[in-house]
């Protein structure tokens, strides 16, 4: 059992570092691949499945008749609306904007039956003029909404686990995390925001049985944790505390 789970760890390994997803200290961490759509990357989410360096998906008229079609957001209800543009590029299939100026984000499905999502400028904004802004609700809903939209690339294509999550985000220092749901105080506003003092950020989970869709929403959440607790905070600011959402993620402050 442990030389499996070895031989599964040093796959994945080799796909994060292919990807620029290992060493935080490294200038160019988080740019590779697909990260160049995006002026600037700011968060990326790679889902691997057991074997990372198969070729189980093929790009043909069936997959973009499927592809293509919007579904449903768990977190808003409405359709979401990754982007206009569906391509495929080497090792996958692409969905963002159609001119790259406008990308603010994409979705892919991977040849080997895996996930990535980049998130660039609305998932990073400019506070006076001086201070980015890392948005909470934004970055944890979009990552609640790729990981439920995945479970149906796994039954599609039959797509083994386990699977290994990796959340990246990028040029984190001296950036602030705001955004935050009903009832908790904007540390932007209030002056007392908490810096991050990362260069960047990566958080690794591994996942044995891919979840159902409540399972989902808790995977998105226990991902939120990991990046509240980088920049020093102990409570989940993504949960209203006030309000019509009270107790749950807050959709009124998240939206495409």
């Amino acid at each position: 059992m442990i030389e499996e789970t070895e031989l599964l760890r040093a796959r994945w390994h080799r796909q994060r570092e292919r990807q620029r997803l290992i060493a935080t200290d490294d200038a160019q961490f988080g740019i590779g691949g697909l990260a160049a759509i995006l002026d600037r990357p700011a968060v990326r989410l790679l889902v691997l499945p057991a074997d990372p360096e198969c070729s189980c998906v093929e790009f043909d008229d069936d997959f973009w008749a499927w592809y293509c079609v919007d579904l449903e957001d768990p977190v808003s209800g409405d359709r979401s609306n990754w982007g206009s543009a569906c391509r495929p590029t080497a090792n996958a299939a692409v969905r963002t904007d159609a001119r790259r100026e406008l990308a603010g984000r994409y979705i892919a499905v991977m040849r080997h039956g895996g996930l990535e999502l980049g998130l660039g400028r609305e998932a990073v904004y400019a506070v006076r003029d001086t201070v980015e802004c890392f948005g909470l609700l934004t970055i944890v809903g979009r990552i609640w909404c790729a990981l439920e939209q995945y479970r149906g690339v796994i039954q599609r294509f039959k797509v083994a686990g386990p699977w290994q999550v990796t959340l990246a985000l990028l040029q984190t220092e001296g950036r602030v995390l705001g955004n935050v749901a009903t009832g908790w105080q904007d540390p932007i506003q209030f002056g007392d925001a908490l810096v991050c003092r990362e260069r960047n950020l990566v958080h690794v989970v591994e996942v044995c049985e891919w979840p159902d869709a409540k399972g989902t929403e808790q995977l998105a959440y226990r991902l939120g944790a990991r990046i509240e607790d980088s920049w020093g905070y102990k409570s989940r600011r993504f949960i209203a505390r006030q309000g019509s959402a009270e107790g749950r993620f807050d959709r009124t402050r998240y939206g495409w």
